[in-house]
C-alpha cells in the first residue's frame, strides 16, 4: 500500500492509524513470505483466501471501522502464522483419535491469542483452531466449530457435525 497516493476508504484509515499501519506491514511480510513458499494450486489457494480476506476487509465501513480492520487484519495474521506454518510453534504431535481414519497432527502455536493448527487429513492444509477459556483444559475452536481439548497426553475432538472423539498421543 502505497499511502502518498491511496485513495479507497480502507487504504486512507490504514495508512492514517500507525496500529493499522504496522499490522498491515506485518500481514504484508507473512503473505509474501508464505507465497514464495507455495508452488502451484497451493500458491493459488492461497491467492484466492487472500481475494477472500480482502474482500471482508473491505466491508469495514462506518464508526466502527478502525476496530473492524484491527479484528480483520488479527485475524488474517493469525490464520498466516498457523496455517502457513509461520509463527514459532512446537513440534508437530501426532494423536490418535477413535474412529478416524487418519491420524491427527496438531502444532501448537505462540500466537496472540495462542492456536494450534489441526491437520485432520494428509491432504490438506491445517485449520486454524483458537484457544478459549476453560477450567477443563486447553479448549481451542475453529471458525467453524470444530473443537479440539487438549489435557496431558489425551484429547478429544468435537466434529462439526457434534460427533466426539476421544484422542491419544502417539
Amino acid at each position: 500500500m502505497d499511502c502518498g497516493t491511496e485513495t479507497s476508504e480502507i487504504g486512507k484509515l490504514v495508512c492514517a492509524d500507525s496500529e493499522l499501519n504496522e499490522l498491515h506491514i506485518t500481514l504484508a511480510n507473512f503473505y509474501d513470505l508464505a507465497v514464495r513458499r507455495r508452488r502451484g494450486q497451493d500458491r493459488e489457494s492461497l491467492r484466492s483466501s487472500q481475494r477472500n480476506w480482502l474482500e471482508r476487509r473491505d466491508k469495514c465501513i462506518g464508526e466502527n471501522a478502525i476496530r473492524c480492520l484491527a479484528d480483520r487484519y488479527n485475524e488474517r495474521i493469525l490464520v498466516l502464522e498457523v496455517q502457513y506454518g509461520l509463527g514459532e510453534s512446537t513440534q508437530l504431535l501426532g494423536y490418535r483419535c477413535d474412529e478416524l481414519e487418519h491420524e491427527m497432527h496438531v502444532a501448537f502455536f505462540k500466537t496472540d491469542p495462542p492456536a494450534v493448527g489441526l491437520t485432520l487429513d494428509e491432504s490438506k492444509d491445517p485449520v486454524t483452531a483458537v484457544l478459549q477459556h476453560s477450567d477443563k483444559g486447553e479448549k481451542y475452536v475453529t471458525a467453524d466449530g470444530l473443537v479440539f481439548w487438549a489435557r496431558g497426553d489425551e484429547a478429544s475432538l468435537a466434529l462439526i457435525n457434534g460427533k466426539k472423539k476421544t484422542c491419544h498421543l502417539k
